[in-house]
């Protein structure tokens, strides 16, 4: 009786099992999961948002090595100025200065051929008393090839010309990478500059807190206070912090500028704004990082990493949650039968209520 109870029990949790999963044309179990839409919702956000801005140049220009080469000295120095077309540094290179030195030898030794087959075609017309073509003497060819030795050389130069490194405009220099005496691969780098009488801030900002473009906003530092209108905002938001970058123009720059790094605090309101929220139950966590699963067309599931306020948005009475990067509103998820689930799992979707 014990063995026929036991055996009735096994049967019982079979069923159980075959009913959460169904089976596939191939003989696969297809797991059976709870599925509900993102959606997108308009809410007023009353908080304040207090951000930091770094105020960064506007121009930069960073010199690396055009070919390999040898720093032959290095006159710029970290914090050090310079004036538009100051030398910053020389490079050597044996192989360029070689290339050069034959491209000119090579039209020397042309030049005068040209100039022998020039004067013996003038003596030849001299005693025939007739113009005699070139195309006849073989000058017409020298002089192609004199014209095309005159080319190399003049590009074998411009070159040369860009071992003397010179500052493009009136700049401090911020990074100085080698030192005389230093050998350098293409690419390398070499030393960078920054224009400092013009710079830009920068902030990273959450969906729900972006100011609108042409906004003006107050900054404040240490020891001073500005006004700034934001000019652009990145399309995407940052993969690592899910926030977007800003940068803001200072409305005056005159006398002494912002300096490159320094922090300004400024504030936002939350205001009312259209963000996508999605069931509570529809999100997972792995460690500090949020992700859902997707439930693409083809009925197989896609893990989603998403990122949420920094101070989350439950709403709904905390049956929705607010999502500010990640996913575009549109999406069915997951919200139950998670176990199990991978990339690309196949799932039967069996819809919320």
């Amino acid at each position: 009786m014990k063995n026929y109870t036991r055996h009735i029990m096994t049967a019982v949790l079979c069923l159980c099992t075959v009913s959460c999963r169904l089976v596939s044309d191939k003989g696969e179990s297809i797991p059976e999961v709870i599925a509900s839409q993102a959606g997108k919702t308009i809410i007023e956000d009353n908080r304040t948002y207090t951000y930091t801005a770094v105020a960064r140049p506007v121009r930069v220009h960073r010199f690396t090595a055009p070919f390999d080469c040898v720093v032959e000295s290095m006159n710029a120095r970290e914090g050090g100025k310079a004036v538009k077309g100051q030398v910053l540094a020389r490079l050597y290179s044996a192989t360029l200065s070689a290339s050069v030195r034959d491209a000119a030898a090579n039209l020397a030794r042309l030049e005068a051929e040209l100039g022998k087959a020039s004067a013996a075609t003038v003596k030849t017309r001299g005693r025939n008393q007739e113009e005699i073509p070139d195309e006849m003497t073989g000058t017409a060819e020298l002089r192609k090839k004199v014209e095309a030795a005159r080319e190399e050389l003049a590009k074998a130069r411009k070159l040369q010309s860009s071992c003397t490194i010179r500052a493009p405009f009136d700049a401090e220099v911020t990074v100085v990478g080698a030192a005389a005496g230093a050998s350098l691969s293409t690419g390398d780098e070499l030393l960078t500059i920054i224009d400092p009488t013009r710079t830009e801030l920068v902030a990273y900002i959450e969906a729900e807190a972006l100011p609108e473009m042409g906004q003006v906003l107050l900054f404040q530092g240490r020891d001073t206070g500005i006004s700034a209108v934001m000019v652009r905002c990145s399309p995407k938001p940052n993969r690592m912090n899910g926030c977007y970058e800003c940068v803001f123009e200072p409305e005056t720059q005159e006398g002494q500028p912002i300096a490159s790094g320094t922090e300004l605090k400024f504030k936002l309101a939350g205001g009312i704004k259209e963000l996508v929220t999605i069931p509570s139950g529809a999100l997972r966590q792995d460690g500090a990082s949020h992700y859902v699963w997707v439930i693409k067309t083809d009925s197989t599931v896609s893990r989603r990493p998403v990122v949420l306020p920094e101070e989350p948005l439950d709403i709904r009475d905390g049956k929705r949650t607010v999502v500010i990067s990640g996913l575009e509103g549109d999406e069915t998820l997951v919200t139950g039968g998670f176990d199990g689930l991978q990339d690309s799992t196949k799932v039967k979707i069996r819809k919320e209520d």
